[in-house]
């Protein structure tokens, strides 16, 4: 019995040794290369040699010589760099198209890696199997596994989009966004050298450019909508694809904003103030007859009235003297609102107080900024509340612009001029409040 189990023993640390053994392999790789190259190296591999040792080696390799012809083998840099090589493969002596390859040193190689190099010359395109007909390390032992190669040649293509661009999206003025690892997007099977540029982007909706591997997108101020951004890859002989990310720009509520409206605005008890509003309020979105005003007024002594289609408010205060706030609420077609107070001065028709923050005369600025494009506020004071014009002229004494005759009280005021529409050129606006009128000249460039 003990002798049975002792045979056992022995079968079965023998079975493993020889599975431990087996797993040497010695191996040939699979190469794509082009049409255009004229060599191709092959490297031979070992692999699961510790704790085994390689002191001499014998290789018998078939391939197509349709496809290419080993000339040379190599063993400079290798794992067998030191030993004695002598190659045969000559096609007079191997008219089968075989390499018969021995080597042998007095020392050994004890790790993992190339152990051969093989040199073939191209000849034409397709496939060839490279195979090991026979093989033999260290006289036969350790036991091993061969792994046949091959060599496929091909005329050069295209590169290909491996990982599409797709579809992003950003919210409107998002100021900058960063698309990375651009290089994963395309792919050659035969350089890894690919030259990327962009070729196109909506101009009108964003810009675009190439650092390093990303792309940078740059917002352009309140603008949304859907765009593009076209890239391109090529190779070193000039085939090149694209691919297209999608740039959807979604919009975000601007809200409206005052321009230039007054802290405070002095009139008199038992007169009406009209105040026009329309040009102190712009919204990038929304027209002004798209917007929605409510006011609010203190204290319960002023009253007031609204024309929404001239846009003014007319204020009056039959029997009150003192300060009053007025609450100018804007409501946009997206539901933003802001609110702005005007502080109200009434002064009685009979006091001889006057406001030191009054103007004591008329007086006409120059216009800022100057030169300007496209709007541009003109300034003017008046030292007592009166009818005001002020009207806009080319050089050529053509009127452009006429703002109306407006009642407006003692104080500073602005009114904001929009050359939109007209060319670049010198402009005369002139203004005429009660006895006084001046004009001066202002400059539009585009």
């Amino acid at each position: 019995m003990h002798r049975i189990l002792g045979l056992l023993l022995v079968l079965t640390i023998t079975s493993f040794m020889t599975s431990v053994m087996a797993q040497l392999e010695v191996s040939l790789p699979d190469l794509v290369v082009q049409s255009t190259e004229s060599e191709v190296e092959i490297p031979i591999y070992i692999e699961g040699l510790p704790p085994a040792e390689i002191e001499g080696y014998t290789f018998k390799i078939a391939f197509n010589s349709d496809v290419i012809s080993i000339y040379e083998a190599s063993i400079t840099n290798t794992l067998s760099d030191g030993g004695t090589l002598t190659a045969n493969y000559s096609p007079v002596n191997n008219p089968e198209n075989q390499v018969n390859i021995s080597w042998a040193s007095t020392g050994s190689i004890s790790e993992d890696g190339v152990i051969l190099t093989l040199l073939a010359e191209i000849n034409d395109t397709g496939s060839s199997l490279i195979e090991f007909i026979d093989a033999e390390i260290n006289e036969g032992d350790p036991p091993f596994t061969m792994l046949n190669g091959s060599v496929e040649v091909k005329d050069n293509e295209a590169p290909f989009v491996e990982n599409p661009l797709g579809t992003i999206e950003i919210p409107e003025d998002f100021n900058e966004e960063i698309i990375e690892d651009i290089n994963s997007v395309f792919n050659d099977d035969f350089t890894q050298e690919l030259s990327i540029e962009i070729l196109n982007y909506s101009e009108q909706l964003i810009s675009a450019e190439i650092d390093g591997n990303s792309i940078i997108l740059s917002s352009i101020d309140d603008v949304f909508g859907s765009g593009e951004v076209v890239l391109s890859a090529t190779d070193e002989e000039g085939l090149s694809v694209s691919d297209t990310l999608f740039v959807n720009i979604q919009s975000v509520n601007d809200l409206p904003q005052f321009t230039q409206i007054p802290d405070t605005i002095s009139f008199v008890s038992g007169k009406e103030y009209t105040f026009p509003f329309s040009d102190i309020v712009f919204d990038i979105e929304d027209e002004v007859t798209d917007l929605s005003f409510s006011f609010d007024i203190q204290p319960e002594e002023l009253t007031f009235e609204v024309s929404l289609t001239a846009f003014e408010i007319t204020i009056s205060a039959p029997d009150f003297v003192g300060e009053g706030l007025l609450t100018f609420i804007v409501e946009d077609s997206d539901g933003g609102i802001i609110e702005e107070e005007i502080v109200l001065v009434v002064v009685s028709s009979v006091s001889s107080e006057i406001d030191p923050n009054l103007p004591v005369e008329f007086n006409l600025s120059q216009n800022y900024p100057n030169p300007f494009n496209p709007t541009t506020q003109i300034q003017f004071q008046l030292a007592e509340a009166t009818e005001v014009q002020l009207r806009v002229f080319d050089m050529t004494g053509r009127m452009v612009y006429d703002h109306g005759i407006q009642n407006r009280t003692a104080g500073t005021h602005f009114i904001t001029f929009d050359a939109s529409t007209l060319s670049s050129g010198l402009y005369l606006y002139q203004i005429k409040a009660g006895p006084y009128s001046d004009s001066k000249v202002m400059t539009l460039i585009k």
